[in-house]
């Protein structure tokens, strides 16, 4: 497994994204050339043939409340970081205590502003594999009577340390970067420090 390069936050600019990752620029350009007049692509339209090499690392979330956010497509590589299919399972409860306020908030604003989000957070496995990952999270367009769905791509950074395995899955107990991007409908008020 390829390690990705660190996204420089600093100078990451919200208004014309540029990501380290190839595998990020491709989602968002393919993302960007699907919009339609609400300026969001619709679920249905991402090619799976365009975005074939990248769809290991690929999930679909379900925006049902503040305190349900539902795994509804989860990519075979995302599956094998965490050791369990979360498939149909609340996001939220897999997201350490005190990060679960700005992991609620993040899917709020991606899907509701909507805007994206760019973050690289700390994951524990249950096998105890303590990995920074990247991730890049884009709203999608809701039909009447649609439940909202945001599409995100992940890839794992670095391996920072091995703990003795708890069996618990624990994503973003540690946030190392954040960043909203300005998809046309501007940033969220709330900053992207306050979200941490």
């Amino acid at each position: 497994m390829s390690r990705v390069a660190r996204q420089n936050f600093a100078e990451f600019d919200p208004a014309a994204p540029q990501f380290v990752e190839r595998a990020f620029q491709t989602l968002y350009d393919h993302w960007s050339e699907l919009r339609v007049a609400s300026g969001l692509p619709q679920a249905k339209s991402l090619s799976p043939r365009a975005l074939a090499p990248h769809l290991h690392n690929m999930v679909i979330q379900e925006v049902h409340s503040p305190l349900e956010v539902r795994y509804r497509l989860v990519g075979t590589s995302v599956v094998a970081r965490m050791g369990v299919d979360p498939t149909g399972q609340n996001l939220l409860d897999y997201v350490a205590d005190q990060m679960h306020q700005a992991a609620s908030l993040l899917f709020q604003f991606v899907s509701g502003h909507p805007c994206g989000a760019l973050t690289s957070h700390l994951n524990i496995a249950g096998n105890g594999r303590a990995m920074n990952i990247l991730s890049l999270y884009l709203p999608l367009a809701v039909a009447e009577g649609e439940v909202p769905r945001v599409v995100s791509i992940h890839a794992q950074e670095e391996i920072v340390n091995y703990l003795p395995p708890s069996g618990q899955v624990k994503i973003g107990s540690a946030l190392n970067g954040h960043a909203w991007i300005d998809l046309g409908f501007g940033q969220p008020a709330i900053s992207a420090a306050a979200v941490t």
